[in-house]
């Protein structure tokens, strides 16, 4: 009688081709995963954005009024009652690529005193292939913004 000593070749193929397809099949949750998160980051930097023009308007930074312009792949802060490519102190934000908005308003600017949004209106940050995967950011009369 002969000893086995180790795997056969067709042993070894049979394990990669298991091995490789348990991975083809985890590898698509984890890429939704990450989409997901992509998308929950972009719905939280463009709230975050808008809070930040509301509070430096409110604060008189610069004795100005600030606001976020959204585009379909970023966003821009910026300073002043109008946005102004060529205005130096702007700062614009790229979405991931898996992230495009759409908006009612595309300039969203605080009032100063008080704060209170000059246009109001919605958000949606969505991904990309799948728009009705999505965030909704409500701007509302107040200057106030919220994911929904």
């Amino acid at each position: 009688m002969k000893k086995s000593q180790g795997f056969t070749a067709v042993e070894l193929i049979i394990s990669l081709v298991v091995i490789g397809l348990l991975a083809a099949v985890s590898a698509v949750p984890f890429a939704n995963i990450a989409r997901r998160n992509a998308l929950d980051a972009t719905a939280t930097a463009i709230a975050t954005a808008l809070r930040q023009a509301r509070a430096q308007t409110l604060a008189s930074v610069g004795s100005d009024q600030y606001g976020v312009k959204i585009d379909g792949d970023r966003y821009t802060l910026f300073k002043g009652a109008v946005f102004s490519s060529s205005t130096p102190s702007n700062s614009t934000f790229m979405f991931s690529s898996y992230v495009s908005a759409s908006s009612t308003q595309n300039v969203f600017v605080f009032k100063k005193v008080t704060g209170n949004a000059v246009t109001s209106g919605m958000i949606e940050a969505y991904l990309r292939g799948s728009p009705s995967t999505k965030k909704v950011i409500m701007v509302e009369s107040t200057g106030l913004a919220n994911i929904k």
